[in-house]
C-alpha cells in the first residue's frame, strides 16, 4: 500500500515526511559510520516515487518545488559563508586559484573525457561542469571528526567553499548559454556569451544589491532587532525575484552569503542565528534530492559513469596539483587535496533537479541524472574515507590545537622581530595582527592604543623570556594574536628584569573577555615548561615553530 493510492498528500504533510525519514536515515547512516548525508539520500530514495512511492512524482517535482528551491539557495548561502576575506588575505588569495583552477581543470578533464565517450557536447559541458563540486558538509565533517588541523587542513576548507561558488558560477554561465542554444534562438556564441554573461551579471547585481540594502538597514537596527525573519526573507527574495527572472538564484544567494559574512557588523548574528536551521534545510533538502533519484537507470550508466567517475579523480588532483604549484601553495596541498576532495553530493544533487525541470534538457536528464547518481553513490562511500587518508598521510589527524593556541596562524608567527625597546616591538606586532585579520585603519589605531595603555599600566612581561601585551577591540568576534620571536632579546620591563625573546601579543573583543583572561593564564603555564623559549629562539621557519606548539598541545 502507498499513499498515492489513498489520493494526493499535503505539502506540509511532505515536508515533515521528508524530514522525518531524512533524520532517521542520518541516524542511521552515522550509526554504519557512513556519512548522514548518505543516509538522507537513501532515505530520500526510499520514501520517493522510485521506492515506496510515500511520495509522488508529481509532489516533489510541482508541489515541492519551492522547497527544494528555497533550499538550494540556503545551502548555496551556507556555502558562501565560508568564504573569509580575511583567510584570502592570509593565504595570499591561493585558496582562490586553487578553488577556480580546480573547478576548471576538472570541468575540461571530466567534458573532455565524456565527449570522446558519448559523442554529445550538452552531456559533456553539463557533466563536466557539475564534476567540479565538491561536497563542503562531507568534507567538513571528515575533517572534524578526524580533529585534523594542519597546512592542508586550512587551505582545504575555504577552497572547497571557493570550488563550489566556482562551480555555480560556472553551471550558470554553461547552463543558459545551453538553454538558448537548445531553443534555437541564438547561436553558439550568443548562447554562451551574451545570453550566459547577461544571466550571471544579473544574478551577482541581486544579490550585490540585497546585500548593500540589509548593510544599511542593520545599522538603523538594534541588536534585538529579529535577525533570523528578515534574513529568511531576503533569500526568499534574492531566489524569487532569480528564478522570476529566469537567472540563477543560486549564484544570487551566494553573493548575498559573502557579503552578509564578510562585511556586515552582525554577521556573528547571522551565522549563529542560521545554524539553529541548518540541520532540518539540509536533511529537507538532501532527502529531497533522493526523492528525485531513479536507481533503476543505473545499470545504463556503463562506460560513461566509469569515465566520469576516473576522469574527475584524474582531473581534481591535476587541477589541484598545478595550481598549487603556480602560486606556492604548500607540497602537502599540492600533493594530497586531489585525493581530499572527491566526495560530491548536495550542489551536484541540486544542479540535476534544475536540469530535470529544464524542458530543453529532457532527451538528456536521464543520462546525466544516472551518471551523477552512480557517481554520488561512489563518491559519498569512497570519498571520506580518501579525505581521512589524506589527512593521515599529511600527519595532521587528530593535531587539532586547544582553543588556547587556536587562534595563532603560522603566518602569525613573526620570525626575527627587530626592536630595540617593547613599544617598537608592540607597534611592529599590532601592525602585522592588523595586516593578517584585515583590521581597519580605525580598528588599527584603536587595539595599539589598548595594547599601550595596558602595558603603561602594568607589564605583561611576565617572566621566562615570555611577554604577552594584549588589548580590547569594540564588537564580537574571536581571540586574535601573533607572536614575534627575537633573536637578541627586547627590553620589557618583566618582572623577574631578564630579557624577553616571545611576545605574544593578543587582541580581544569585548564579549570575550572572561575566555581571554583564562587563555592568558594557560599560555603562561604552557610557557614555562623548560627550553621552550630558547628552543622558539633558534627556529628557522614559522612551520616549525608552529609545529613546535603542535607538540606542545
Amino acid at each position: 500500500m502507498n499513499f498515492i493510492s489513498v489520493g494526493p498528500i499535503d505539502e506540509i504533510f511532505a515536508i515533515s515526511l521528508l524530514t522525518i525519514a531524512g533524520f532517521t536515515g542520518g541516524k542511521l547512516a552515522r550509526f554504519l559510520k557512513l556519512p548522514a548525508i548518505t543516509g538522507n539520500i537513501l532515505a530520500g530514495i526510499l520514501i520517493g516515487p522510485y521506492g515506496l512511492r510515500l511520495l509522488s512524482s508529481q509532489a516533489i517535482t510541482i508541489g515541492l518545488k519551492p522547497i527544494a528551491s528555497f533550499a538550494l539557495a540556503f545551502v548555496s548561502f551556507s556555502i558562501a559563508t565560508h568564504i573569509d576575506m580575511r583567510e584570502i588575505r592570509v593565504t595570499r588569495g591561493r585558496v582562490v586559484f586553487t578553488g577556480v583552477a580546480d573547478v576548471l581543470v576538472s570541468s575540461a578533464t571530466v567534458a573532455f573525457a565524456l565527449y570522446l565517450a558519448t559523442g554529445s557536447v550538452t552531456i559533456s559541458l553539463l557533466l563536466g561542469v557539475i564534476s567540479g563540486a565538491t561536497a563542503p558538509a562531507t568534507t567538513l565533517a571528515v575533517v572534524k571528526e578526524s580533529k585534523a588541523k594542519g597546512p592542508l587542513t586550512r587551505l582545504l576548507l575555504p577552497h572547497v567553499a571557493i570550488n563550489n561558488l566556482a562551480c555555480v558560477a560556472l553551471f550558470g554561465f554553461v547552463f543558459a548559454g545551453i538553454k538558448g542554444l537548445q531553443k534555437g534562438d541564438s547561436s553558439l556564441f550568443d548562447a554562451l556569451f551574451h545570453i550566459a554573461v547577461l544571466s550571471s551579471l544579473i544574478s551577482i547585481a541581486i544579490g550585490l544589491a540585497t546585500g548593500v540594502a540589509l548593510k544599511s538597514l542593520f545599522r538603523r537596527l538594534d541588536r534585538e532587532s529579529p535577525l533570523l525573519p528578515m534574513m529568511l526573507v531576503s533569500l526568499l527574495f534574492v531566489s524569487g525575484l532569480s528564478t522570476f527572472l529566469h537567472v540563477s538564484p543560486l549564484l544570487s544567494a551566494m553573493t548575498l552569503g559573502f557579503l552578509i559574512h564578510n562585511y556586515l557588523e552582525q554577521k556573528e548574528a547571522v551565522d549563529k542565528a542560521f545554524k539553529t536551521l541548518e540541520p532540518i534545510i539540509y536533511t529537507a533538502f538532501f532527502t529531497l534530492a533522493g526523492a528525485h533519484l531513479k536507481l533503476s537507470l543505473l545499470p545504463s550508466v556503463g562506460t560513461a559513469g566509469a569515465v566520469y567517475i576516473l576522469s574527475r579523480f584524474a582531473g581534481k588532483w591535476l587541477g589541484t596539483f598545478l595550481s598549487g604549484l603556480a602560486c606556492g601553495a604548500p607540497t602537502v596541498f599540492r600533493n594530497l587535496a586531489g585525493l581530499a576532495l572527491l566526495p560530491q553530493a548536495g550542489i551536484a544533487l541540486g544542479l540535476i533537479i534544475l536540469i530535470q525541470e529544464e524542458p530543453c534538457c529532457a532527451a538528456y536528464s536521464p543520462t546525466i541524472t544516472a551518471i551523477i547518481v552512480t557517481a554520488v553513490a561512489v563518491h559519498e562511500i569512497i570519498g571520506p574515507v580518501l579525505t581521512g587518508l589524506a589527512l593521515k598521510i599529511a600527519e595532521e589527524s587528530g593535531r587539532d590545537l586547544h582553543p588556547v593556541m587556536g587562534f595563532l596562524v603560522p603566518e602569525g608567527i613573526f620570525l626575527n622581530l627587530e626592536a630595540a625597546e617593547k613599544w617598537e616591538a608592540i607597534r611592529l606586532l599590532v601592525r602585522r595582527l592588523s595586516r593578517i585579520h584585515g583590521l581597519s585603519p580605525k580598528q588599527e589605531t584603536a587595539l595599539l592604543a589598548s595594547v599601550m595603555e595596558r602595558e603603561k599600566s602594568m607589564t605583561t612581561g611576565i617572566g621566562h623570556g615570555l611577554a604577552i601585551p594584549h588589548g580590547v577591540l569594540e564588537g564580537s568576534g574571536p581571540i586574535m594574536g601573533v607572536m614575534g620571536i627575537s633573536r637578541q632579546g627586547i627590553d620589557f620591563d618583566a618582572i623577574d628584569n631578564q630579557k624577553v625573546f616571545i611576545v605574544l601579543l593578543t587582541a580581544v573583543h569585548g564579549d570575550q573577555l572572561a575566555s581571554h583572561l583564562e587563555v592568558l593564564m594557560k599560555i603562561s603555564r604552557k610557557f614555562s615548561h623548560e627550553g621552550l623559549v630558547q628552543k622558539l629562539r633558534g627556529i628557522e621557519s614559522a612551520d616549525a615553530a608552529y609545529k613546535i606548539l603542535y607538540d606542545l598541545e
